[in-house]
């Protein structure tokens, strides 16, 4: 079964970089070069092992996926459930361990696809093609990832870590925020602005809105 790979170190903690993954909605959108649209099914609010998720890419293909496992903040695995014709199958893991390089601790980042073609007449040829494209794409994909969390100015947003609102075309950024080192309590109230916005306890940053992110996670100019 054919497989691609690819991976990059990141100056960050496994849980940021986890984070930064695993965003959704406008932050999403923001980094990732693959995504056109994408939202869970079945009234799932935030993803778990089991989980069904609608994708599409932005060359229009879609997807529907499912959370094999989801193991915060080291690895998650999802397979296809319904996709292009020309996948018999499909399936992605993404894994994230503490590596240290030159004295500085880190992430390294690894991604997997393992992935067959159909037709069965045509799979020579097909998974030679489709191993070309998915190298290209998982490799712009991970360096497209690794931007904002190699920009120091970036992360005190992710340090943040977001509790997400469903995904939707019609409320696509964030709802909460927990702090990466209290993760199972929401912000109190005087981590909030006059304006009931998140502030960043690291960075002291306001304004999860679509122009704050913006400024932050824009990484053309970096």
């Amino acid at each position: 079964m054919p497989q691609v790979t690819a991976e990059v170190w990141v100056p960050v903690p496994p849980s940021v970089a986890f984070d930064v993954s695993q965003t959704t909605g406008e932050l999403r959108l923001r980094w990732d070069p693959f995504i056109r649209h994408q939202h869970f099914l079945d009234e799932a609010k935030l993803p778990d092992k089991g989980i069904r998720t609608y994708t599409k890419a932005r060359l229009g293909p879609r997807m529907i996926s499912e959370y094999v496992s989801y193991r915060p903040p080291t690895s998650v695995g999802m397979v296809m459930n319904q996709g292009p014709w020309f996948f018999r199958s499909f399936a992605g893991g993404w894994r994230f361990n503490p590596e240290e390089r030159d004295g500085t601790a880190g992430t390294l980042a690894r991604w997997k696809y393992t992935f067959t073609t159909q037709p069965a007449w045509l799979r020579p040829l097909g998974d030679r093609l489709g191993k070309v494209i998915l190298t290209r794409e998982i490799n712009q994909r991970i360096s497209a990832f690794a931007k904002p969390v190699r920009t120091p100015r970036s992360w005190p947003l992710w340090a943040i870590r977001p509790r997400q609102i469903p995904l939707s075309a019609e409320q696509p950024v964030l709802t909460h925020c927990q702090r990466q080192e209290d993760q199972d309590d929401h912000c109190r109230p005087d981590d909030r602005g006059a304006d009931g916005m998140p502030i960043d306890p690291v960075g002291r940053l306001q304004g999860l809105d679509a122009g704050g992110l913006k400024e932050l996670t824009d990484c053309r100019s970096c």
